[in-house]
């Protein structure tokens, strides 16, 4: 599938800032490489996946996300990575309610489209806990579905019989900066 553009090799030299990928032998024997010919586990790729974005004809894939969904069946829905404090901005690639792929979204500060290998790979192969997309609530011990205004009014009303001094926050390396600043900022 390679149309030798090497987009791939511009991306991984000047975007991301490494050099593992590279323009073996030449003319019409001109190869994509790694390193000097080495294999890809053991080269200096950092697997960041940029060159999979950035590759017109899906020569460079993931095996995961390949052959999942056309470009017209996919949806892409903008979002913040979770896995560090930094909060890069994302597309999700979905389709129906399964996620696809993972992409760096060009335009968004910080990272201009750039992603780290947890933040675009880890949600992908990593993540073995069930989405959920109903609130729960805990009803004499164990928790059972509710509605989303259920759910919302009863956390309002713990909240209302809080004093103020007896409310806290927790933050971790997993919540953004805006997250970090709103709690701070209610404590």
């Amino acid at each position: 599938r390679c149309i030798l553009c090497y987009r791939c090799v511009r991306a991984c030299f000047e975007l991301s800032g490494n050099r593992a990928l590279g323009i073996g032998d030449r003319g019409a024997k001109a190869t994509i490489i790694t390193d000097l010919k080495v294999a890809r586990g053991e080269s200096t790729c950092v697997d960041c996946g940029t060159c999979l974005q950035v590759c017109p004809t899906e020569a460079f894939t993931d095996r995961r996300s390949s052959y999942m969904s056309r470009e017209v069946h996919a949806t892409r829905t903008k979002s913040t990575c979770l896995f560090c404090s930094v909060g890069c901005a994302t597309e999700l690639v979905t389709r129906g309610n399964y996620l696809v792929a993972i992409d760096g979204d060009w335009d968004a500060l910080p990272n201009k489209g750039l992603l780290c290998q947890a933040g675009r790979f880890a949600p992908l192969y990593d993540e073995k806990r069930q989405r959920a997309v109903k609130p729960k609530v805990r009803q004499n011990g164990s928790l059972t579905d509710a509605s989303w205004d259920q759910a919302l009014e009863l956390v309002a009303n713990r909240m209302k019989a809080l004093d103020g001094n007896n409310i806290g926050g927790l933050v971790s390396t997993h919540a953004t900066n805006e997250t970090m600043k709103f709690i701070a900022e209610i404590s």
